[in-house]
């Protein structure tokens, strides 16, 4: 049952983890999503969350 497993991925040791560029980009992709929702509160715009906290606006 082993042997059927895939092969252990490794990962590079030349970058760490938080300068890959796709963590980077999924950290700026957060970032800017929830400057989005504080601006929204700021501004009184109304919206509402899912079931992720995250803001739902109508034109969503």
């Amino acid at each position: 049952m082993l042997a059927d497993l895939p092969e252990r991925r490794v990962v590079p040791t030349t970058v760490p983890p938080l300068r890959r560029p796709e963590v980077q980009a999924r950290i700026a992709a957060r970032m800017a999503e929830r400057e989005a929702h504080e601006r929204a509160h700021e501004l009184g715009h109304a919206h509402a969350h899912d079931e992720h906290g995250r803001m739902v606006t109508a034109d969503d």
